[in-house]
């Protein structure tokens, strides 16, 4: 079986995999994160998943010792640490966001982003690119 989600909308994502996984009688491994949201396996019946956490993410302070044009975050733990670290973002900056959850925490902390039109690297660099160019 093979699934890869198109879009931004991950309820969306998580209920086409859900059907997926029901049509196909599976059963899914995640490995993720201890900080996980879980999203797409909320969609699933619990007999259809086992979660396995393989990472932890702590927040590393690292202040920047320059000015970016661009800033890039891939999740909210990025924007946290980032922040805690005492980072602002410049008024001049573009910032791009992965995901749902990435764009709200961002917000949350009073700063406009830019999202990839889904969630794999390839559309983040699509959007670096189309600011560059």
């Amino acid at each position: 079986m093979h699934f890869e989600g198109k879009g931004t909308d991950t309820l969306k994502i998580a209920h086409e995999f859900s059907n997926l996984v029901l049509d196909y009688n599976e059963t899914v491994l995640f490995p993720l994160s201890d900080k996980s949201h879980r999203t797409v396996k909320k969609a699933l019946d619990p007999k259809q998943y086992r979660e396995v956490v393989v990472y932890k993410t702590e927040l590393v302070e690292r202040e920047l010792d320059q000015i970016f044009d661009i800033l890039v975050f891939t999740s909210p733990s990025n924007v946290k640490g980032f922040l805690k670290s005492g980072n602002r973002t410049p008024p001049s900056a573009q910032v791009m966001s992965i995901g749902n959850s990435t764009k709200a925490e961002l917000r949350k902390n009073g700063i406009q982003s830019t999202i990839s039109w889904e969630h794999t690297e390839l559309a983040l660099a699509d959007r670096v690119a189309a600011i560059l160019c």
